[in-house]
Order: structure tokens, then sequence, then C-alpha cells
């Protein structure tokens, strides 16, 4: 029997089995997708995609292998402060990075976006600047780190791969696991699928009776313009973020890619734009991109995936 098995081996989920394993836990680690090494996707190669589980988003490091841009603030990002304290929601954060600095992340300086006279501008203006440190690696560097992370733990716990999980039953003082690659016994059961896996989330957690948080859906457009129009904001740092508030909905932008343009990003069977950014772009353009999003909270995760659903069908029509 597992002490615990994490369903999910994206971000979250690896640095919550590091986390464990360094605490002598006896750990299983599984996901829909592959190892690191094998994720790929045709499309990206000018090919047709016939894969039933998207080597972009499923498989070790999750989308920890995309852009690997950690953030480090309580001013944006999820509602970790709300659940565990501002202090120790930094601490976790700090943690973090000591993991990632541990597997070659220092090769990349930590900056911080504070600039009080931004932070002033902005209020005159009606808008709210928010804050981080920022560990940037790169889509490269962040690969070659999480590969090193795997190498780790493969010898530490347990990985399974390209495993479906049918469904967690609980009994009396343990957890079933059901799947295609065979059943196993667990105390605790962690779920870190995320957002590819809400649908599945919702069959299980009703299934167990969990009671579940408000979700969170971001609603948004992705914008390139000319980079010289945003040089006096993006002058000392590029990540910079706007808070925007308009009869009681805030937007934010998000995601400042300065030397970069839209690219094509393919997601549940969609086409949409994504930004690239100049760490993996050496020569760079004149332009930048960046994204303007207003999020939408919801009771009941169903509410959530009916809207995301009704937007997506919108979007293919």
């Amino acid at each position: 029997m597992y002490d615990v098995v994490i369903i999910g081996a994206g971000v979250s989920g690896v640095f919550l089995a590091y986390t464990l394993a360094s605490q002598s836990q006896n750990v299983l680690l599984i996901d829909k997708g592959k190892q690191l090494h094998k994720r790929s996707c045709p499309l990206d190669e000018g090919k047709l995609c016939s894969c039933d589980v998207c080597g972009k988003y499923y498989g070790f490091a999750g989308l920890g292998k995309s852009e690997g841009k950690f953030n480090y603030t309580n001013d944006f990002g999820g509602d970790l402060e709300q659940k565990v304290g501002p202090e120790k929601a930094l601490r976790l954060m700090k943690e973090v990075d000591d993991v990632l600095c541990s597997f070659g992340g220092d090769e990349v300086k930590l900056y911080s976006t504070v600039n009080p006279d931004l932070v002033k501008n902005a209020e005159v203006h009606g808008l709210q600047f928010l804050s981080t440190e920022v560990r940037h690696l790169g889509t490269a560097r962040s690969t070659a780190i999480f590969q090193r992370i795997y190498d780790v733990l493969k010898s530490r716990i347990d990985i399974w791969f390209e495993v479906d999980v049918k469904r967690i039953e609980k009994q009396e003082n343990e957890f079933k696991i059901v799947s295609n690659k065979g059943d196993v016994q667990a105390r605790r059961v962690v779920v870190a699928t995320g957002r590819s896996g809400n649908d599945w989330v919702e069959e299980q957690f009703s299934a167990l009776g969990v009671k579940k948080g408000s979700t969170r859906l971001d609603l948004g457009i992705r914008i390139e313009m000319h980079g010289r129009q945003l040089n006096r904001l993006l002058e000392h740092t590029f990540e910079t973020k706007l808070a925007s508030q308009h009869e009681g909905v805030i937007s934010y932008t998000y995601c400042m890619n300065p030397k970069g343009r839209i690219i094509r990003k393919y997601q549940e069977g969609l086409v949409m734009p994504d930004g690239q950014n100049y760490r993996e772009e050496g020569s760079g353009t004149a332009n930048l991109n960046f994204t303007l999003f207003t999020p939408a909270y919801f009771n009941e995760l169903p509410k959530e995936v009916s809207l995301f659903k009704r937007v997506k069908g919108v979007a293919q029509r």
C-alpha cells in the first residue's frame, strides 16, 4: 500500500511528489500522458493530430515545460493566500524556488517588478499595479530542469505514465484507485489534474461526495502591438501587470512578452492564441504581446464547465 497516490504529474504534482519523497513517504505519481522526453505535438511539425492524449498538456511537468515562468506573489495567480495565509503562501513559494534552484534554476536571475513610480502613476489613471518576484526559465531550461527532477524522483518513488484512472473508491481506512494499469491502495489520494481533468474531477468528486469550493474561469483576448507603445511601462521590467475595475468587474493584463509574436496554441479541439517571448526567440521582433482577461467565479464546477463549453462552441462556429 502507498502512503500517497498523486493523480497528475503536472507542476503541482511533481513538487508535491518531490516533497513527500524527501520525507521518505511511499509515493505513486501517475499521469495520463507520457514521460517528458516523449512529449511532442505533431501540429508543431505541420502534421495532422490524431493523439488521444495531448502531448502538450499531459505528461510529466504538464505546462511547466512551456515557458517556465514562475511568479512568486500574493497579488495574483490564485487563492492560496486565502487558504493558508499570506506569510505561509510566500514561504511555500520560496520552497518551490529553492527546489528549482537546486536543479539549475539559479542560472536565471530572480528579479522583482516592484516599482513605486509605476504604482503611483497607475493609481493616477485608476489602475492597480500588481508586483511579483519572477524566475523566468524559458522553455529549454525549464524542460531540462524538470528532466533532472524526474531523474531523481524515479529512484525514490514509483511513477506510472499513460494511466487512465477509471475511478477512486473510498474504503474503510484507505482508497482504491482503479486504472487501466491495475488497481492500487493508498492511505491518501491527491488529485492534481489541472484544467484538462475538469470533467473527470467532477465525476469522481460527485461519486465520492467531496464538497467542492468555488472555481474560476479566465476569459479574454491576446493583443499584439508595436513594442514602443508600452516602453514606459516595460523599460525596467517586462513582467508588468495591471488591474482595472469598472462597474464591479475587474480585468487584468497578464503575460507580457516583449519582442515576441502571437502564435497558435492547440488545446481541447481549439486553435487559440499564445505568446512567444524573447527568451525563446533570440532574434526577437519589434512587437510585444500580452493577455487582457476578466475572471468569472462559480460556486459549482459544472456551471464553470458549462460556460467554457458554450464559449468553446461559439469559437468553433
